[in-house]
């Protein structure tokens, strides 16, 4: 009973979570740069109708870099030690950052609540959790 709550401590592990969020995070950039689809390319369409829509291209590729960047700087800290820490950090708050701005933006600002039914409730309800669900596996490597 002990050897298996010591293999599930170690799949939960800050540095797992850690390499699955930056795995996320690499996979959105690349979606986002090679493609509008995913969910970097919903929010970056989403963003840019926000400010007006003529920021499209300009407001994808800057998430995208985000996403890919700090996702390959918190990827790449679980192997290398010579990572400044506050290049490890400033990529820890950009990956928080994009991503509480992607909970507003998809999940708040641009969902038209006016017209769900029972079922709308249900799906929207789905996609906030899975969105709560990284947000807090991203607050355990924030603190890590």
């Amino acid at each position: 009973m002990g050897a298996k709550n010591y293999s599930l401590k170690t799949f939960t592990s800050p540095r797992i979570v850690q390499m699955l969020v930056s795995l996320l995070f690499i996979s959105m950039g690349l979606i986002g740069f090679s493609t509008r689809g995913g969910l970097s390319g919903d929010f970056s369409t989403e963003l840019s109708r926000l400010f007006g829509g003529g920021n499209d291209e300009l407001i994808r590729n800057g998430v995208s870099a985000i996403l890919l960047v700090s996702g390959l700087i918190l990827f790449s800290a679980l192997f290398v030690k010579g990572i400044p820490a506050k290049l490890i950090s400033t990529a820890k708050i950009g990956v928080l950052v994009i991503w509480l701005a992607l909970i507003l933006v998809l999940d708040v600002l641009v969902v038209n609540f006016s017209s769900f039914d029972t079922s709308s409730w249900f799906v929207w309800g789905e996609q906030v959790v899975i969105h709560l669900i990284v947000l807090v596996n991203i607050a355990v490597i924030s603190e890590s």
